[in-house]
């Protein structure tokens, strides 16, 4: 193929698959927020599915967002979970859940929020869905309640398919619940929220979200599923590590990252749940 340019003609040589633009299928979870000390759940990681356009040949990285780390007494909240990335898709790390003192009884927000601390009255959730996405990658933490002596309850975590719930006067608040897929074949819920937990008097935990939340007291959230841990007097639970599962009905021309590889049908599906990249 010729083409002019002020000197003379060039040869070009066009390759059609260099620029082939297919579709595949990939699900995104980013790391479970961690409970807080005292005592609202942590959020989930961002749940991002869906189907995109990749180029024939084109290495796409893949990054796995860790959990984050739980609150360690009653004044820390748990810290955020870490990102999970797909080249051009980053689905955020679940809010850290709240703790108990003027400057961090609310949950942080991310994926999904953090629930709200238990010693003071206005121990909000945190927000999901930060930074915004459409469709929404999560849901709002829990509220908590307390009148800061005979009760302080801890608000659950928000999960990628419903809100945390708001403490009450008896007990804790639930994680909300994950969603669910069928990407890897059988349906699975990913994406839970962390538990609340209540103080040392007859209330009920809090129960974490299906789909990987941690259980009141001090549950972690389950690893390679985004769950948030749950809140917890003291120590609370760490949230789990993120997920990332691509789906395609052609084998990848390489890998790195050790991917777990099954297959659905005709199509090919690769799990990672440490970091790497995958070539089409």
């Amino acid at each position: 193929m010729g083409l002019r340019y002020p000197g003379g003609y060039v040869t070009a040589t066009f390759n059609p698959l260099a620029y082939t633009i297919a579709a595949a299928n990939l699900l995104v979870v980013g790391g479970g927020g961690g409970g807080g000390g005292y005592q609202g759940g942590g959020g989930a990681g961002g749940f991002r599915l869906l189907s995109f356009g990749y180029v024939v040949g084109t290495t796409y990285s893949i990054t796995i967002g860790a959990g984050g780390t739980a609150g360690s007494s009653t004044t820390t909240r748990g810290t955020n979970g870490v990102d999970s990335i797909f080249t051009g898709v980053t689905a955020s790390g679940g809010g850290g859940g709240g703790a108990g003192d003027a400057a961090t009884y609310t949950g942080l927000s991310g994926g999904s929020g953090g629930g709200g601390g238990s010693s003071y009255p206005s121990g909000r959730g945190g927000s999901g869905n930060t930074p915004a996405t459409s469709p929404p990658q999560g849901t709002n933490g829990g509220q908590n309640m307390s009148d800061n002596t005979t009760y302080t309850n801890g608000g659950g975590g928000g999960g990628a398919g419903s809100a945390g719930v708001d403490a009450t006067v008896a007990g804790a608040g639930n994680g909300g619940s994950g969603a669910p897929t069928t990407i890897a074949g059988a349906q699975t819920y990913y994406a839970g929220g962390g538990a609340g937990s209540r103080d040392n008097g007859a209330k009920t935990y809090g129960v974490g979200g299906v789909g990987g939340g941690g259980n009141a007291p001090a549950g972690a959230g389950v690893a390679n599923t985004g769950g948030g841990g749950a809140g917890a007097t003291g120590a609370a639970g760490a949230g789990g590590s993120g997920i990332v599962i691509v789906r395609n009905g052609r084998a990848a021309a390489s890998y790195t990252g050790s991917p777990t590889i099954t297959n659905v049908g005709s199509d090919y599906v690769y799990t990672f749940t440490g970091n790497g990249s995958i070539t089409f």
